[in-house]
C-alpha cells in the first residue's frame, strides 16, 4: 500500500519533488526507489529499450528481431521481441 492506496505489481509511482511517502508491504515485495534531478530530455521506454529518441527505439526493435545484438553471456536461447510490451500501471501521487 502506498499512502493507503493498494497497488498491484508491477507499478511505477512518480512523486513530485520534495514529496514524502509511506509504504506498507502486505506480502513480500521488491521496492526500488530512484531519485535525482529530472533528465534534460523526455525518455521513451519500450520493453527493455530506453532512449530519448523514438527512432532509436524503432531501430533497436528492428535490430533485436534480426538478432543483431550480441548474446547475453551465459544465455543460450533467443528471447523474441514481444508484439506488445507488458503494460505497467503509472500512478502519480501528490
Amino acid at each position: 500500500m502506498i499512502e493507503g492506496q493498494e497497488m498491484v505489481a508491477p507499478v511505477f509511482i512518480q512523486m513530485e519533488k520534495g514529496s514524502e511517502v509511506s509504504l506498507t508491504a502486505i506480502d513480500e515485495a521488491e521496492v526500488y526507489v530512484l531519485g535525482g534531478e529530472a533528465l534534460p530530455k523526455k525518455r521513451h521506454i519500450w520493453w527493455n529499450f530506453v532512449s530519448s529518441s523514438r527512432e532509436k527505439i524503432e531501430d533497436a526493435k528492428r535490430r533485436w528481431k534480426a538478432q543483431e545484438f550480441p548474446l547475453v553471456p551465459g544465455e543460450t536461447e533467443f528471447v523474441p521481441l514481444p508484439e506488445k510490451p507488458p503494460s505497467v500501471e503509472k500512478s502519480t501521487l501528490p
